[in-house]
């Protein structure tokens, strides 16, 4: 399987293997190949990504075990991984930090989620990195804040790193009932100047002061728009 352009050009030329091809990004392709293993069970397959650039057809990367590129419509580095650690590429597929993060979450707002050692940090769109390795886990950055965890709690910092809204929330995104286990989206990402959070596996909307807007009891009435 290949590519081809709106003029009947090969960009990504016939392949052996299977591949599929992503196009959402203006400038790169990413495709993901499936090579037929023999020494695997039947039907089992090995699958690979490598990165093309569309303007050059030029293969910018390839033998990824897999790519990091949460808003692809955006110019904004992206993460692969190889043997197991990941890097970070501009948009033109330069690398801007090599492989040696044990984990990754993309790019927002102009900085991505890095992990080593078992803690979390973000770099910027230079490959530096800007908030220190020092969380359990991150989220993405929304209207310049990011809810970060430590422990077993969930608190909110800015984009230079400084705490401003104390680790006071649950940190779990999910509750269990008689159906199972229920799991709570949009929760931890400011949209609109508000947030939805946990406190005692009861739910709340609060604003960047912390001032809580709704409780539990009328939370199911209120719905915030993501993009």
């Amino acid at each position: 399987m290949g590519a081809i352009n709106a003029q009947g050009e090969f960009i990504v030329y016939p392949q052996d293997n299977i591949s599929r091809i992503d196009t959402s990004d203006p400038d790169l392709i990413k495709v993901r190949s499936y090579i037929i293993d023999e020494t695997r069970p039947t039907g089992k397959s090995i699958s690979t990504y490598s990165v093309i650039d569309k303007k050059t057809q030029r293969t910018v990367l390839s033998s990824l075990e897999e790519i990091v590129d949460v808003h692809p419509r955006k110019k904004q580095p992206f993460f692969a991984k190889k043997n197991n650690k990941w890097a970070c590429f501009d948009t033109s597929g330069e690398m801007i930090a090599d492989f040696q993060f044990d984990d990754v979450k993309g790019f927002s707002e102009g900085l991505g989620g890095i992990k080593q050692d078992d803690k979390w940090g973000y770099i910027n769109e230079r490959g530096e990195i800007s908030i220190a390795l020092q969380f359990d886990d991150v989220n993405g950055f929304s209207e310049g804040l990011a809810f970060v965890i430590k422990g077993d709690k969930c608190g909110c910092i800015n984009k230079i790193g400084q705490l401003v809204i104390p680790y006071e929330f649950d940190k779990e995104c999910y509750q269990f009932n008689e159906f199972g286990m229920v799991y709570f989206t949009n929760l931890y990402q400011f949209q609109e100047g508000f947030a939805k959070v946990l406190v005692n596996d009861k739910k709340y909307l609060i604003d960047t002061n912390k001032t809580v807007w709704v409780s539990e009891s009328d939370y199911d009435k209120i719905t915030i728009q993501m993009p």
